[in-house]
């Protein structure tokens, strides 16, 4: 009998409590790489420097956003070996960090394979592709926990799904729904947030010059300026140019009415998705080993 849904769910709980403060490590780790990265653009757009300068700055922003898309991959990986030395008691960051190295062509092609295969199946009728997902979805773990290679991961990543086609699906449903439940408050903010940039787009042009995609005659300067303020001019200037000049620029003025939902958006969207992630991933693993002791599966 494989884990029942309720004791599933209680047990990916708790070691997703288990799992917050290992994926903030390694999640640090590889943010080190993006600061850096963002730092050298920074410099290069804002410092007033030479041209010899600026090209350096360049060179070292292009080597560091390839370090980031590496190591970018080696965090994917970490986040799954991480399961497995959480589940046995070992929550050293550096030592899942450490472990994770070298697997960048691996995870790439592994991917790419997995993609592929669901993505002709979905264009298929939807059903193969649906099917494809159940059998090879426990791929990823086959291959960086059990250290299976790529196509030997999709063999055993398909007899661990063997005979609990239907728990596997209904299961990833249920957690389909429950995201998106969860990103419903983001849904209401983006909303709250596009309805205000929409209403102050109209107030650019006269009434009879919409729908927005013609613009049409822009309205008296004195009125924007009632409307816009010091924004007015700048508005003037991208009307002229193109529209998304003109959006641009709304946006721009429009930024200060919305920023405490913007701010409380973004936290949302961060702070939700990465607790939502520390419950995901093991409820995806804590199955896979179920299933693999239920299929007497072993790697």
């Amino acid at each position: 009998m494989a884990l029942p849904l309720k004791q599933h769910a209680i047990d990916s709980f708790e070691m997703g409590k288990k799992m917050i403060p290992v994926y903030l490590g390694l999640l640090m780790k590889f943010l080190a790489y993006v600061l850096g990265m963002v730092t050298v653009l920074l410099g290069a757009v804002f410092l007033d420097v030479s041209s010899v300068v600026r090209v350096v700055f360049l060179f070292t922003y292009i080597a560091l956003l390839i370090a980031v898309v590496i190591q970018g991959m080696r965090y994917n990986v970490a986040k799954i070996k991480a399961l497995a030395a959480v589940d046995a008691g070992k929550t050293e960051v550096d030592k899942i960090w450490a472990d994770s190295k070298g697997n960048f062509w691996k995870l790439l092609f592994l991917g790419i394979t997995v993609s592929l295969i669901i993505g002709i199946g979905m264009f298929f009728l939807i059903i193969p592709g649906v099917i494809f997902l159940v059998w090879f979805g426990f791929s990823y773990f086959a291959a960086f926990i059990r250290d299976q290679e790529i196509f030997e991961s999709l063999k055993y990543s398909k007899k661990v799904a063997k005979g609990h086609f239907w728990m596997v699906l209904v299961r990833a449903i249920l957690v389909g729904v429950l995201f998106v439940v969860f990103m419903i408050p983001a849904g209401v903010l983006e909303s709250s947030m596009k309805a205000q940039f929409q209403e102050r787009l109209l107030e650019v042009t006269h009434e009879d010059a919409r729908p927005i995609e013609n613009y049409g005659e822009i309205e008296p300067e004195e009125l924007l300026t009632e409307r816009f303020g010091e924004d007015t001019e700048d508005i003037l200037e991208a009307f002229e140019n193109s529209e998304t000049d003109l959006q641009l620029a709304v946006l721009k003025s429009v930024f200060g009415d919305v920023k405490w939902t913007f701010l409380l958006y973004v936290i949302y969207v961060a702070v939700g998705s990465f607790l939502f992630m520390c419950f995901l991933y093991p409820y995806w693993y804590l199955l896979f080993k179920e299933l693999e002791k239920v299929n007497k599966v072993k790697g």
